[in-house]
């Protein structure tokens, strides 16, 4: 198997060199008796892991080991019976942590191995299991541990906890963050580059959304509110030292909008909340975030008749630090397939946003699952020569890649000339000097990606002829 899993990662290597390419990849078999349904993803850096749950009365989970391009290298059953199938699962950097909620309510760990197979059985973890309780997860890479934050909501231990799960299953840490009598809502956790655990959550006694800190030396940080406004769905990630916090909030009309802000791991707000998602019908609401090297990315659902009414779809909406938009797209690049749904969090591979999507065909049958992998939309520009000679005709050529084709070209040419079309056009400048040339491609689901190139234009005497 190791050497299976090493020729998995030399085929990605060679993938990623060339043009990524959107797809919707069917990992779902409800042809089939059961169907199973994909849940969470995990990305290793070469290769994908899937949680996959069974539509039978058991709700079996299975665990699918896939590469970049969703293509299936194995796939095993790794939790004979669950609740409600997989809740989270995450990639400790040496094997994958699957967490579950068992038929008679007890929470469990399974550890599963690099190579899509069990490790041992499942672990029990601390407190009882209750339906409104929440939680959240995330890999801690300081203190190597994967971390559980639970809010519990009845009984003695009722509170908003943090558990920290070493990779083989041991509770390293288990301890209350906060006791309360109003109901808390929505817990987010993220950790940051100096080992900085971020927690968020709404509190009915407190309007807006408030901020938890454990810093590196295990000091738990009294709440700090950070934003005053009252919130619905909450999504959290973290870049460096920073927090990201994209927040859904009631607005007039009966709608709801998203909003943006970034804090620091001292509290301190390093972007002012503003208006990141506005709703093109009724309502809109964050389902997950990423933070990539260059930007940041939110998968968001987009009804425009409401929530109570229809799903709507699934959009993914890339956008700066401030919140300036890159591109705002439908997830899949597949647009019959746009209202595909999901609960799970998505991943950057380094060279596409991948995520797990799905629809209901029929009580029966169970749902249709895809692996949707989304490459960024990518324009350029290429001429026949850089360097011409005045009212000499140049070349140029426009190509694209990921986003959503078909394509559509646009040339700003630098001398005050009219902007052309085209995905290959030919000019001529009248004037010497450096031109910059600015390429503007757009795709058919809206994306939009900007770059330029240079020309320089020199003086030239065209050879007598004898």
């Amino acid at each position: 198997m190791k050497g299976l899993i090493a020729a998995v990662l030399a085929l990605v290597a060679i993938a990623a060199q060339a043009d990524c390419v959107s797809s919707n990849e069917l990992i779902s078999l409800r042809a089939n008796d059961p169907n199973r349904a994909a849940g969470p993803i995990a990305w290793t850096g070469s290769v994908l892991g899937v949680a996959k749950n069974e539509n039978n009365a058991a709700k079996s989970i299975w665990f699918g080991l896939y590469d970049e391009q969703a293509i299936l290298i194995r796939e095993t059953k790794v939790v004979d019976a669950s609740f409600d199938g997989a809740q989270a699962l995450l990639w400790t950097g040496s094997d994958f942590g699957l967490y579950y909620i068992e038929p008679l309510g007890g929470h469990r760990y399974q550890r599963v191995a690099a190579d899509g197979t069990p490790i041992g059985g499942a672990v029990v973890m601390p407190h009882g299991i209750f339906p409104e309780d929440e939680f959240d997860f995330a890999w801690d890479a300081t203190r190597d541990v994967q971390l559980v934050l639970h809010r519990v909501t009845q009984g003695p231990e009722t509170g908003l906890w943090l558990t920290g799960v070493a990779r083989d299953g041991s509770i390293r840490f288990d301890r209350m963050l906060y006791s309360f009598v109003a109901t808390i809502a929505l817990p987010r956790v993220a950790v940051a580059s100096n080992g900085t655990i971020g927690i968020f959550f709404n509190h009915a006694s407190v309007v807006g959304t408030s901020f938890i800190r454990v810093d590196a030396q295990e000091r738990y940080l009294a709440p700090v509110t950070i934003s005053p406004v009252a919130t619905g769905d909450v999504a959290v990630a973290v870049r460096g030292n920073q927090f990201g916090v994209a927040r859904q909030v009631a607005i007039t009309g009966g709608k709801t909008e998203i909003r943006w802000m970034v804090v620091d791991t001292n509290a301190t707000t390093v972007v002012s909340e503003r208006l990141l998602v506005s709703p093109r019908g009724i309502d809109v609401a964050p389902v997950a975030l990423v933070a990539t090297p260059n930007e940041w990315a939110l998968g968001y659902d987009d009804s425009a008749l409401g929530f109570r009414t229809l799903a709507g779809e699934y959009r993914l909406r890339r956008f700066t630090q401030t919140g300036t938009t890159i591109s705002d797209t439908q997830f899949s690049a597949d647009r019959l397939r746009s209202t595909f749904l999901t609960r799970h969090p998505f991943i950057w591979t380094g060279n596409a946003f991948v995520s797990s999507v799905s629809m209901v065909i029929s009580a029966a049958q169970g749902s249709d699952s895809y692996l949707v992998r989304h490459c960024p939309l990518i324009g350029r520009p290429s001429t026949d020569k850089s360097v011409v000679r005045l009212l000499d005709p140049i070349n140029f050529t426009a190509s694209a890649s990921g986003g959503t084709p078909d394509y559509t070209y646009e040339w700003d040419l630098g001398d005050l000339s009219r902007v052309e079309n085209g995905a290959t056009i030919q000019h001529k400048y009248d004037r010497y000097g450096t031109y910059t040339i600015t390429l503007t491609t757009r795709d058919v689901a809206g994306a939009t990606h900007v770059t330029t190139t240079t020309v320089k234009v020199v003086a030239g005497k065209n050879r007598a002829v004898r």
